[in-house]
């Protein structure tokens, strides 16, 4: 029951909201971060970085992340922030 329960509420409009004001001014940050990393190392970005943000951390495939694409869970915002720029940095290579 719990579990059909929280897919409900993360489905839903409220969960959705939930989590984009949850880790709007972290990922406003991290945009700006990222980008100012970039130019300090001239990275010119071909195209669009993709971040898929998880509710949990990725137990089913390896979450590392590659070209232009990163899978990285909310947790990461908030307790290993300090880490994510050098990580997404990788993605641009």
């Amino acid at each position: 029951m719990e579990f059909w329960t929280f897919k409900v509420w993360w489905g839903s409009f409220a969960g959705q909201f939930a989590v984009e004001r949850t880790t709007d001014e972290k990922v406003e940050s991290l945009y700006r971060d990222l980008a100012y990393s970039l130019q300090k190392k001239w990275i010119e970005p071909f195209k669009a970085l993709h971040i898929s943000l998880l509710y949990d951390e990725c137990v089913l495939v390896n979450a590392n992340t590659s070209s232009y694409f990163a899978v990285l869970p909310i947790r990461d915002f908030f307790v290993a922030y300090k880490e994510l720029v050098p990580r997404l940095q990788g993605c641009f290579d």
